[in-house]
């Protein structure tokens, strides 16, 4: 009988404080998700919407901090013969619709995942512009290499 009651009093100590436990990492969880700010991604937007004007570009997606466009161009089939003009191409006309923007054009897939993985980030609100900065600057040095 003794084994009985220290086994449910256990329980219940283990129950309580289970439950505040996870009522404080909620409250955690709720602060920083308000500390990331909406960063405006007009330019991205318009950017795509350019280079998918271009005849050869089957899809674009696009992100952009400040002045900084980073566009990745999904051209299929017979086209990718034509890669180094299409991205040219595209670069001039991305830098024709947004005024006094740096272009930067990739056909890489391995810069798709990363455009779209940021995009989707931006999208939920889930990063922080310092972030959103080193994220960039990733991206940035996979582009040259």
């Amino acid at each position: 009988m003794r084994m009985m009651a220290s086994i449910l009093s256990f329980l219940i100590i283990l129950s309580t404080t289970a439950c505040q436990t996870n009522e404080d990492s909620e409250n955690i969880q709720g602060q920083s998700v308000s500390k990331h700010t909406i960063i405006s991604q007009m330019n991205a937007e318009t950017a795509e919407k350019a280079a998918e004007r271009v005849e050869r570009v089957d899809k674009a997606q696009a992100v952009s901090l400040e002045k900084d466009i980073y566009i990745h161009l999904n051209v299929e089939g017979f086209d990718r013969f034509f890669l180094k003009e299409i991205r040219s191409q595209t670069k001039k006309e991305v830098e024709d619709a947004v005024k006094g923007s740096k272009v930067q054009v990739s056909t890489d897939k391995k810069i798709e995942m990363e455009i779209t993985e940021l995009k989707e980030r931006l999208k939920d609100h889930q990063i922080t512009k310092k972030k959103l900065e080193e994220e960039i600057k990733k991206i940035e040095e996979d582009m040259k290499a």
